[in-house]
């Protein structure tokens, strides 16, 4: 273990529902199988949340909607079941007689089966494919499993908390849809504000016009009549009911964790898939809008409609994305045109006008930026706490006892817990500051430091932090208080270097430092940090340590030092101040000062003299600590006298020459610095901005597999680089094992980024080569750097 020093860091907590993404069938009768996911989720804690996720023949996922899973972050997968009747009456193609049974036989068996649960191998396939971008909850030591809930319950490992109807009733108003609507509009508002119990007479449906006119703006004004759902009728003056969702959850409030450049977001489309992509940026975002066909046709028919919606999307376009999962360019084209919306349309890269403003098409996802928007309990939002940490020096923190997770404000009786009475809700802990790159299927065992029966609890690896569930899963009286009940993991937070390395692991591979590697890591460490490294490799002194690299073959000092401002000793240059002087000539004496007094006090510099030898002849460079009036030749052990014969020139007094550590020269000969500069492209040289050094990926027999000169992590996107002197990767089969090999690393790693960097520039050439090689992974975004 490398060594730790006791330190303290803030840790702020977050207590709120669990993230749920539940899966559903999105063929035939796609909008039955999302009525009856949404009335199953009504009855959550939470519910409000959750996202569905569709699922077609052979458990196929969009690639948008897997993408859009990734960004929501949920803390478990849910698949939603039913049995075989219900299958057959929905979805016949699926299940239904065999193509040569006889009817009667198949009527049998049907009865026989009925109220069995199908088992749905397309919906594991489906949760396989999530399972591959997710992190869900998981124990340390054990592989997690998709939830499995229906209308009517859960499986017994379901620990979530469900609403008590009774609990909901009262003199307030709530507005809430009913499953028993059909149609598009009815289905985007059952999303909207939840299914609550049925326990009246079947309500009529809201005329379309009215209940688009609602979802518009729900916060605006008074809901429709028949959307209105209530226990008592005493009061209905109230000018904003509460959802379902908001009634049944009533302790919950929605937060926003940072800033987004994207406020309003419209989808259109009329596919499971449009549907759902509408939820989700709805529940990631704060507001979404879903249009299907049917209610771009309302919207035809009503200018109030059209009037409201650019009330609400307001002019400027910049904060608005429309997209579609579904529609061609000319089809989005000509429904954004029927609605004149102003706005950034995003669909198939491919520019679309409607009126006079010209919108920007593509299927890319918005730009999420920080502001990603969770359910959260109201009292439990922001707690700060002061924790003692052990600290390595790659930034991983361990804390030094195991943390308690708090308790929501309010009596035992009030608080969501499960049908065990444990609690219901997790906990995010964010440490600051944060050095580990958040998901990527992270183990579990990799974040908790230690781990017995007393700190045992479902973890994992999230956007906001560490997340886990406040349930202990140590033993607990049956009679117990609730603080008791609390989980208490050990946890540690990985710096980068270590999250590499346990990246690596997944995969069973080696991750260390190379030699470069090593060099970069120690003069950083004198330095005090990475940060600091970087500044000088990218700053406007970075010239000075050009002049130490090594030269290419044997020469005089004069002919590598014209101007007699260093010594040339073998391939190694040893500089004045002089040289210092004129490399940086438009920096000052003071600044350049400075710099040598911190490269002396961090041990990466010496100040020395260059003194010859009366026996072997050969000059060296001896360190002030190791001169004296007698002194030891380096190269034959020899003593010599200090005296004017030995550093020959000047007559009067000797120069200071300076001679720099093996390891910087290593970094400045290897071209480490480039590497250095290019950390600064990605990032900047400051605290935000995490990278590490070139590191070597090695199989279980020690054989390299991968070696790659740079891993950031700014900004919650990680890249991986490759940096060159010059531009050239080779050519043919050697660049696209080259490129192959980085895509590789990229995919262990799951970066979002693969950086191609250099000192000079890109041929032409060589950046089409790179882009052809780099097709066969369209998810992985490529830049360039040049000019480093």
């Amino acid at each position: 273990m490398p060594e730790e020093s006791l330190a303290y860091r803030t840790a702020t907590t977050i207590l709120r529902p669990p993230r749920v993404a539940v899966l559903f069938y999105g063929g035939t009768s796609w909008q039955a199988w999302a009525r009856l996911a949404l009335e199953a989720v009504s009855v959550r804690w939470g519910g409000g949340g959750y996202i569905l996720v569709p699922y077609g023949e052979d458990g196929v996922v969009h690639p948008t909607i897997i993408n859009t899973v990734r960004t929501y972050d949920p803390d478990e997968l849910a698949i939603l079941i039913h049995d075989v009747a219900t299958w057959h009456r929905l979805s016949p193609d699926v299940v239904g007689p065999r193509p040569d049974e006889d009817p009667c036989a198949w009527e049998a068996r049907l009865a026989a089966a009925a109220d069995e649960p199908v088992a749905d191998a397309w919906a594991k396939k489906a949760t396989e494919s999530l399972a591959a971008v997710v992190t869900p909850l998981a124990h340390s030591r054990l592989t997690p499993h998709p939830l499995r809930i229906s209308v009517g319950g859960s499986n017994g490992g379901d620990w979530h908390h469900r609403v008590d109807e009774n609990s909901v009733i009262g003199t307030r108003s709530v507005v809430g849809a009913t499953t028993e609507w059909d149609g598009d509009v009815a289905l985007w508002a059952l999303a909207k504000t939840g299914s609550p119990p049925h326990s009246e007479p079947t309500r009529p449906a809201p005329a379309d016009e009215d209940l688009l006119d609602w979802l518009l703006d729900p916060s605006a004004g008074e809901a429709p009549e028949p959307l209105i759902w209530q226990h008592s009728r005493e009061s209905t003056s109230e000018i904003r009911a509460d959802t379902w969702f908001e009634a049944a959850s009533p302790t919950l409030t929605r937060i926003s964790t940072g800033w987004n450049p994207v406020k309003r977001v419209l989808v259109l489309g009329d596919t499971a898939e449009d549907f759902a992509l509408a939820l989700a940026l709805d529940r990631i975002l704060g507001f979404a809008i879903w249009l299907s066909n049917d209610a771009t046709s309302v919207m035809d028919a009503a200018p109030r409609l059209k009037l409201h919606l650019h009330g609400v999307l307001g002019f400027d376009a910049s904060d608005v994305h429309v997209t579609t999962v579904s529609k061609t360019p000319a089809d989005a084209q000509d429904a954004l045109n029927s609605m004149t919306i102003r706005g950034q349309l995003l669909i198939n890269d491919v520019e679309v006008t409607s009126g006079s403003s010209s919108l920007g098409v593509s299927k890319a996802l918005p730009e999420f930026g920080s502001g990603l928007s969770t359910l959260a309990i109201a009292d439990g939002v922001g707690a700060s706490y002061v924790v003692p940490v052990f600290e390595s020096p790659d930034g991983t923190v361990r804390l030094a006892a195991p943390f308690e997770a708090p308790l929501p404000p309010g009596p035992e009786s009030g608080l969501p817990l499960d049908q065990n009475g444990q609690p219901a809700w997790v906990v995010d802990v964010q440490i600051s500051p944060r050095s580990m790159p958040p998901g990527r299927q992270l183990p579990a065992a990799e974040i908790v430091a230690s781990e017995n029966l007393a700190t045992a609890t479902l973890l994992r690896n999230a956007r906001d932090g560490i997340t886990f569930r406040a349930a202990s899963f140590g033993f607990v009286a049956g009679n117990s208080v609730l603080h008791s009940r609390l989980a208490r993991p050990h946890l540690r937070q990985l710096g980068l270097y270590s999250w590499v390395q346990a990246m690596a692991r997944r995969h069973n591979l080696n991750a260390t430092y190379s030699k470069a590697g090593q060099y970069s890591e120690l003069v950083a460490r004198r330095l005090g940090g990475r940060v600091r490294l970087v500044e000088l490799a990218a700053g406007g002194q970075q010239a000075a340590f050009s002049e130490f690299r090594s030269a290419a073959s044997p020469k005089k000092s004069s002919d590598a030092f014209p101007c007699g401002d260093g010594v040339l000793l073998g391939l190694s240059p040893y500089l004045t101040f002089a040289a210092f002087r004129r490399v940086l000539g438009s920096i000052s004496d003071a600044p350049i000062r400075a710099l040598l007094d911190e490269l002396l006090r961090a041990r990466l510099l010496r100040r020395g003299l260059v003194l010859g030898c009366e026996e072997c002849g050969s000059p060296s460079f001896v360190s002030i600590d190791d001169l004296a009036q007698v002194y030891e030749c380096s190269h034959c052990g020899a003593r010599n006298d200090f005296i004017g014969a030995q550093w020959r020139r000047p007559m009067d007094e000797p120069v200071w020459h300076y001679d720099l550590h093996k390891a910087f020269r290593g970094l400045v000969d290897e071209h480490g610095m480039e590497v250095l500069r290019a950390a600064a492209r990605v990032g900047g040289a400051t605290d935000a901005a995490l990278t590490t050094s070139e590191v070597v990926f090695t199989d279980a027999d020690g054989k390299p597999m991968y070696e790659i000169d740079l891993i950031a992590f700014v900004n919650g996107q990680v890249t991986v680089g490759e940096v060159k002197s010059s531009g050239n990767m080779g050519s043919g089969a050697a660049l696209r094992t080259a490129v192959k090999k980085r895509l590789d690393a990229a995919e262990i790693l799951q970066a979002d980024e693969v950086l191609f960097a250099t000192a000079g520039a890109w041929p032409p050439s060589a950046r089409a080569a790179i882009d052809k090689s780099i097709r066969v992974r369209p998810e992985v975004r490529v830049r360039f750097e040049e000019n480093l």
